[in-house]
């Protein structure tokens, strides 16, 4: 694969970390009009000024969502109940 060059005029590509969008865990894009926008997303210029947001605002609206949803419970498979006629069954004697 080769690393296309830009043309001639134009400066090489450089990464830059800021600014960029943060969004908050309240962050909500409705998705049946996908326009519709609740909650808070804002631009942010420097580290400092993301630091300063606190720990509820994430890169994406996709973990935003995340964070703001409780993960459901994994599922416990109940243990199998002997049956009296099972192998290995053994009545508890009673006091």
């Amino acid at each position: 694969m080769t690393i296309p060059v830009p043309p001639e005029g134009y400066p090489p590509y450089i990464f830059q970390e800021f600014p960029k969008w943060k969004y908050h865990k309240d962050f909500k894009l409705e998705e049946a009009t996908g326009t519709e926008i609740i909650g808070k997303a804002q631009v942010v210029e420097s580290h400092d000024a993301e630091v300063a947001l606190g720990k509820d605002w994430f890169d994406t609206p996709e973990e935003a969502r995340d964070a703001r949803e409780p993960k459901p419970a994994e599922a416990k498979i109940p243990e199998p109940v002997m049956d009296y006629r099972s192998p290995g069954f053994k009545r508890e004697a009673k006091a």
